[in-house]
Formats: structure tokens, C-alpha cells, sequence
């Protein structure tokens, strides 16, 4: 089943600037929108529940090695073992550990570091919808919107007044 009308009308989502909609409501109104069954694996996608559609399947697999590879330099600078901290993951991208490498490498900062894995993701997302009404569509709208809606949440000067206050009120 395709969703031109719902997709076609959805806000535009960029990088770099907050989007018109969370990622809640957005399912919220895809459950008026989609199917019953394919709001069902959009909301197992959003809850991080059990699904066995081939795109959220493909998208796990992709997030778990991208996970693992982040584990592993984690691990090393350490100087400790990274198996225990490692999932399975069904395929296999080639080249993903070296550009997690290259994340690792050009990011001077740990926010940085995150901003450069979401656009691994954000790469991944663009080249897996086929049919761009399909749900695989809505699905990667649903990701897209979930890892900028992130990226837009963190503000540095808020974060160190919140610390400031914490460690008040422990101290005092």
C-alpha cells in the first residue's frame, strides 16, 4: 500500500534545523494515516519492539554493526575486551567500521563524534526506500525525524547551567 497524500504533505526534515513535528507526533498522525498493520511495525520501530519487516530488520542490522564498530575503538582505547559489549547483526557493510574510524578521528568532541555517526545514518536512510510512498518511505521519514530531532535537543550553555545546578545542590 502506498502513501502519496500523507508523505507528500509531511514537513521537510534538514539537518541543522529543529523539525515542525516530534518524532511522537508524527506517529500519532501516521496512525490516522497508515493501515492498521503497517502502523503496527511503524510503532515497532518507534518502541523498539520485536518486528520482522525486512526494513526495520535491514535498519537494526545497519545501527548494531555501526554500534559494535563504535564499541570496539571504545574498547581498544581502553585497553579493554569489546566482545562483551557486541551484538549479531544479520549482512555486513564492508565499509562502515573505517568511516566510524574516520568519525572517531575528525570529530574533536563527543557531540561532534555523534553528530558525524548520524550522518552515517543519515546516508544509510537516503539510499533505502525504493518506492517513495511505500511504508519503507514513512519508515525512514519516521528515522530521519527521530535522529535530527535529536541532534536539534542538546544545547551546550543549557547543559553546563543544569550540571552547575546539579553540583549545587549536591555540594550545599
Amino acid at each position: 500500500m502506498g502513501y502519496p497524500f500523507f508523505l507528500s504533505s509531511l514537513p521537510e526534515v534538514r539537518t541543522g534545523v529543529a523539525p515542525a513535528w516530534t518524532p511522537e507526533r508524527f506517529v500519532e498522525e501516521a496512525g490516522r494515516n497508515l493501515s492498521e498493520q503497517d502502523f503496527a511495525v511503524l510503532k515497532a520501530l518507534a518502541e523498539s519492539g520485536p518486528c520482522d519487516h525486512p526494513f526495520v530488520r535491514a535498519w537494526r542490522s545497519f545501527d548494531t554493526q555501526l554500534r559494535n564498530a563504535c564499541a570496539r575503538l571504545r574498547a581498544a582505547k581502553r585497553g579493554v575486551d569489546s566482545r562483551p559489549f557486541l551484538r549479531e547483526y544479520e549482512g555486513c557493510d564492508g565499509f562502515l567500521d573505517r568511516r566510524v574510524q574516520a568519525a572517531f578521528d575528525s570529530a574533536p568532541d563527543p557531540l561532534a563524534r555523534e553528530r558525524a555517526l548520524d550522518d552515517l545514518r543519515l546516508e544509510r536512510l537516503a539510499s533505502l526506500p525504493e518506492d517513495p510512498f511505500a511504508l519503507e518511505a514513512v519508515l525512514a521519514y519516521y528515522l530521519r525525524l527521530s535522529i535530527v530531532w535529536r541532534q536539534t535537543l542538546p544545547d551546550p550553555a543549557a547543559g553546563r547551567d543544569r550540571l552547575r545546578a546539579l553540583v549545587e545542590t549536591i555540594v550545599s
